[in-house]
């Protein structure tokens, strides 16, 4: 279990074949405060074509870290 889960940011394909979203808890329901964000494509298109989105959610979350724990 994460220590903060304010912290995560995940990115999830909106036509994943690979990652179910339906029959599943959600990330949400298992780590309240966690940030999906959603993408349009699947999950190897997503992969190829959208890393820009990947790494702005890494960033993002190294920015919430820094803005919450740091001075």
């Amino acid at each position: 279990v994460p220590v903060d889960p304010s912290l995560i940011i995940a990115v999830q394909a909106k036509e994943d074949a690979y990652i179910p979203r339906t029959g599943v808890r959600s990330l949400q329901e298992i780590w309240p405060g966690c940030e999906i964000r959603y993408l349009d494509g699947g999950h190897v298109s997503a992969y190829l074509f959208k890393q820009g989105i990947f790494r702005q959610a890494i960033y993002d979350a190294f920015d919430r870290f820094l803005q919450k724990y740091t001075m």
